[in-house]
């Protein structure tokens, strides 16, 4: 399955978070003035798409994904909810995950 495959899978099928865990979120920042949103391994943006219609004061949010078609994704998902705030993606690159020799 290529890169894409794998992105559009994703977007399609993982469920979105439920209201309560968006709410219990946006909670957590009431109070802070321009709060950001550090997304690591972000995938297609499932998690800032729930988040930033609740976050109106949300000045700045970081995604970060190694796979460079599902940060693709997370742009194409999240430019309409963006309005005026600053969106940065950073694709991160992955440490080899192999165990060390004994």
């Amino acid at each position: 399955m290529s890169l894409h495959a794998t992105a559009d899978v994703c977007s399609d099928h993982r469920p979105g978070l439920p209201d309560d865990v968006v709410h219990l979120l946006a909670g957590a920042l009431r109070g802070i003035r321009l709060p950001a949103l550090l997304d690591l391994g972000t995938g297609t943006g499932h998690v800032p798409a729930a988040l930033l219609p609740v976050l109106t004061q949300l000045a700045r949010l970081d995604l970060v994904d190694a796979d460079r078609d599902m940060l693709h994704q997370a742009d194409l998902a999240l430019r309409p909810l963006l309005t005026a705030r600053i969106a940065q993606r950073s694709r991160a690159r992955t440490a080899n995950a192999d165990p060390a020799p004994h």
